[in-house]
């Protein structure tokens, strides 16, 4: 997706812009070693997988897969309490104003560029 329509992911907590140029994009950490080089870094949040979930769209919807995680993949509100319930196998659809919880403490938003 190239253009200002491109979506965009941010990590908070380093509060880091990560413009998503493809329709899928990997959330985890670099791993020189294994060859693992993700779209979305969530270094230095070591409760995150190297390969820890995917998150894809086709240009209006989102979706996002847990890759077998040690620590799960959440879809919570913008508001109100932290999700409990992991989101398990298969891809779950989520909408803009959703949460992604992954790791420790890192917490995405991906959303539209304007």
């Amino acid at each position: 997706m190239a253009g200002p329509s491109r979506p965009l992911a941010r990590v908070v907590g380093r509060l880091e812009v990560v413009p998503l140029r493809t329709t899928s994009a990997l959330i985890g950490r670099v791993s020189i070693s294994r060859n693992i080089h993700p779209e979305i870094d969530c270094d230095p949040d070591t409760g995150v997988s190297r390969r820890h979930a995917q998150n894809t769209t086709d240009g209006t919807r989102w979706w996002i897969e847990d890759l077998e995680s040690a620590n799960g993949t959440f879809i919570g509100a913008s508001a109100g309490p932290l999700p409990t319930m992991p989101i398990g196998r298969g891809r779950v659809e989520f909408a803009p104003d959703q949460r992604l919880y992954v790791g420790g403490w890192t917490r995405l938003v991906i959303r539209r560029a304007t």
